[in-house]
């Protein structure tokens, strides 16, 4: 965006899609508004009066000073994952959410500067790499292992390894599934959509499927890999980077004809990751045959949705593995108790009352 232009345009559209609106149910909302004006608005060929803003605001549970923010963050280069039911209306609440969290997080930053590790260098797939072959990717995400420091230990805390790493990562509350995640290249940001039934073993591999579109994305496409291959590739790496090839074969041995859930669940809670993605990596490194893989989709995975529960040991995950991002948060607090940040803004960053923020910050200790 051209920093002499007014970010009210986009700020207006924005704000319109966040609420799910068309421009003929925001003209109805407002009241005072035709949709033929609203569209002049959002491209910038007309300014509303002072008395239309108010009007706007009010319809969008806006304040006149958001509609005017400075705009942070473009999304035009994101690796975006949900599912074919969602809906372009959906998807759009979704991305403005992206938006918004991320615009957040980027002026958080521009108070609080704070040392971060330099990006991890992109990974890179041999020249001659052919999709049904996926040892060079388990190969590339043992090597980025072995770089962090995390050889074939568990990772405990994976959300907290990535924002150390320096990735900005930012959850999306959902009222129900359909966004998984996305990657925002230009900003290290790895989004992922969090939502009542969501299990930690999934966002986990989410954010794991996420960290691969962000190293790997130039790599699939100078290979010029389809979607179901790119996708094949980033799951094989996720699936790696959370369960060692080594390990896996360490718990549950090189070859299986059959295999209990006690021992499935065992790794679960050992890794962090789920019963479906143990099978998954199973049946790709050969432990277990195809018709195997089968029988667990086609006998076992119905069990578990005709009890409507998740998948055993799902409790018990979430108690052993907290993924919360924290360094957003704590950016803002740190702004609050320097001084670099007013009470009021950081309560419209972390999205709480004033009086609520006023009563967790308490006293200074200077």
């Amino acid at each position: 965006m051209n920093p002499q232009e007014s970010p009210f345009p986009l700020r207006l559209k924005q704000a319109r899609l966040l609420l799910g609106l068309s421009l003929r149910e925001l003209s109805a909302r407002v009241g005072t508004v035709s949709h033929v004006a609203l569209t002049k608005y959002e491209r910038g060929e007309m300014k509303p009066s002072s008395e239309m803003l108010v009007a706007l605001c009010k319809a969008l549970g806006r304040t006149p000073d958001q509609m005017f923010r400075p705009v942070r963050a473009s999304l035009s280069n994101v690796s975006f994952r949900k599912r074919k039911s969602y809906s372009a209306k959906q998807t759009d609440m979704v991305m403005e959410q992206v938006r918004s969290r991320l615009e957040d997080y980027l002026e958080a930053e521009e108070f609080v500067p704070e040392q971060v590790k330099p990006a991890p260098k992109q990974l890179s797939l041999p020249a001659n790499f052919k999709p049904d072959n996926l040892e060079p990717v388990r190969k590339l995400a043992a090597h980025l292992r072995n770089e962090w420091g995390l050889n074939e230990e568990p990772i405990p805390n994976l959300v907290e390894l990535l924002e150390d790493r320096g990735y900005r990562v930012i959850q999306i509350g959902l009222d129900e599934k359909g966004f998984d995640g996305c990657e925002v290249a230009e900003f290290r940001a790895l989004i992922i959509g969090t939502w009542p039934e969501n299990s930690v073993a999934r966002m986990r591999l989410t954010l794991a499927h996420e960290l691969a579109h962000s190293l790997l994305n130039d790599s699939v496409t100078k290979l010029g890999l389809i979607e179901k291959e790119t996708e094949s590739v980033m799951n094989t790496f996720a699936s790696e980077f959370l369960l060692p090839t080594a390990a896996l074969k360490r718990y549950l041995g090189d070859h299986r004809t059959s295999i209990t859930m006690a021992e499935l669940e065992e790794v679960k809670l050992r890794f962090g990751i789920s019963i479906r993605a143990i099978v998954y990596a199973l049946k790709s490194l050969g432990i277990i045959n195809e018709s195997a893989q089968r029988r667990f989709y086609a006998q076992i995975v119905p069990m578990w949705k005709n009890a409507g529960e998740g998948e055993p040991g799902d409790d018990a995950l979430s108690k052993a593995y907290r993924e919360q991002p924290a360094r957003f948060q704590r950016l803002v607090r740190r702004g609050i108790s320097e001084g670099l940040i007013s009470l009021s803004r950081g309560a419209g960053l972390l999205g709480k009352p004033l009086s609520e923020l006023r009563l967790e910050t308490g006293p200074i200790v200077e």
